[in-house]
């Protein structure tokens, strides 16, 4: 891995957020972006005895326990890792837009890092909108230039190339209509303060934002765009009548859910849980090395004798009553449209 004074750095999130399950690996992306963004390669607390079985030295790799100034001479480049005890494996590679583009065109170009979230409007609308808005200038500028030479030489008018559009349009949505409310009366104040794009937050609110059920929309004129702030009036509030059913996604749990009893009252209940489990106990005794033990009795076993507890037993048990309630779920029409698992 290179030479004594150009170490690996090793480090993980786990130590700053304990097991985040599903959300492990953007939470890793998260903590990449910030040593990126702070010029910083971040401790790992607690760590003080590398594991004797890894060659640190022989690989020229080290656990950071100290923060520590990125090197001048080395790229802003992380690589992610993030592997699931099911199979999964992502990995992904996080450079600074400076090592991707060069520092040549970043230098001119560079957006100075921005706190997500402008008051109680949050993450909806930011001062990034500025900022975002100026290299977009910038480079459409640029464009322009490059457009107005090639229509020149063909003799053609170039007053029209890349009109503004003269009306802007703002859809704002939400959950019931207290919430809508709200969120009118925080994007009001929020455009009659500030000087903003109206086509960036047109497309932000019309393109990059979940439609809910309840809805109104308002329109502005881009005229004044470098003048007056634009404050659209939004419309009367409406909810839809749409009658799609939601779509449903379905998340598997690993270690550690189990419980004594889980199970026991669906198996009494419904026919459809039943046969799956005994189903499922079925394929476990037709294994090469069956367990000596039976998927249906211990799901009925009090809390006191349960084995449940145990690893051998949980992990069959767990997987085996989830699978039986998708089955449960299905007889009743509940089909997921994505599913997902951790551990």
């Amino acid at each position: 891995c290179g030479s004594p004074d150009h170490k690996l750095y090793i480090g993980s999130v786990k130590p700053n957020l304990g097991h985040s399950e599903g959300a492990s690996g953007i939470s890793s992306v998260m903590k990449a972006i910030l040593a990126l963004e702070n010029h910083t390669i971040p401790p790992n607390i607690n760590f003080s005895t590398p594991n004797p079985k890894i060659p640190f030295s022989g690989m020229n790799m080290a656990v950071p326990v100290d923060a520590i100034p990125w090197p001048e001479d080395r790229a802003r480049r992380v690589s992610v890792n993030s592997f699931g005890i099911g199979g999964a494996n992502a990995h992904c590679i996080i450079e600074t837009l400076e090592e991707y583009l060069g520092a040549s065109f970043t230098k001119r170009h560079l957006v100075p890092p921005l706190q997500n979230g402008n008051g109680s409007v949050g993450a909806h609308v930011s001062s990034a909108v500025d900022s975002i808005s100026a290299m977009k200038m910038d480079l459409r500028s640029k464009m322009r230039k490059s457009v107005t030479a090639q229509v020149a030489s063909d003799s053609s008018t170039t007053d029209n190339a890349y009109a503004r559009p003269s009306m802007a349009l703002y859809v704002l949505s939400a959950a019931n209509p207290t919430s809508l409310r709200q969120s009118v009366t925080d994007y009001q104040e929020y455009l009659g303060s500030h000087k903003t794009d109206p086509a960036d937050v047109s497309y932000t609110l019309c393109n990059r934002r979940e439609h809910l059920s309840h809805r109104t929309y308002g329109v502005v004129t881009t005229e004044s765009v470098n003048g007056a702030h634009l404050v659209p009036d939004f419309s009367p509030l409406s909810k839809t009548n749409n009658n799609t059913p939601p779509d449903i996604n379905m998340i598997f749990t690993g270690q550690g859910a189990q419980w004594a009893g889980m199970g026991k009252e669906l198996m009494d209940e419904y026919e459809t849980f039943y046969n799956t489990i005994a189903s499922l106990n079925l394929v476990l005794s037709e294994l090469e090395h069956p367990p000596a033990w039976d998927l249906i009795e211990e799901l009925s076993r009090s809390a006191e004798s349960s084995n449940v507890g145990r690893a051998e037993f949980s992990q069959p048990l767990v997987c085996a009553v989830q699978v039986a309630l998708v089955d449960l779920l299905r007889s009743w029409g509940v089909v997921p449209s994505a599913v997902v698992g951790h551990s």
